[in-house]
């Protein structure tokens, strides 16, 4: 889990939007409705265009979509092709 629930509050106090996908912080013990508090927007799968992703990946280009920024693990040893495009 890369944001947590008051990372969102943070974020949104800021003036930011804040789109998490549904299920991001079950592996921490986060529910959705925990972001839903912190301010945030649940989404299915691709959040859409955005700004900046931030994950722990590794992400395709595909799961990013059009986003400005990505902050995330990457993986160009184990997936190079994804890493040329």
């Amino acid at each position: 889990m890369a944001l947590v629930p008051r990372g969102v509050s943070t974020l949104k106090d800021d003036g930011h939007e804040v789109t998490v996908v549904s299920g991001a912080g079950l592996g921490a013990g986060v529910d959705d409705s925990d972001y839903e508090a912190a301010g945030a927007t649940i989404v299915g799968d691709n959040p859409g265009p955005v700004d900046l992703v931030v994950g722990i990946g590794p992400f395709t280009v595909d799961q990013v979509g059009e986003t400005a920024a990505v902050l995330a693990f990457l993986d160009p040893l184990g997936n190079p092709a994804e890493m040329a495009r």
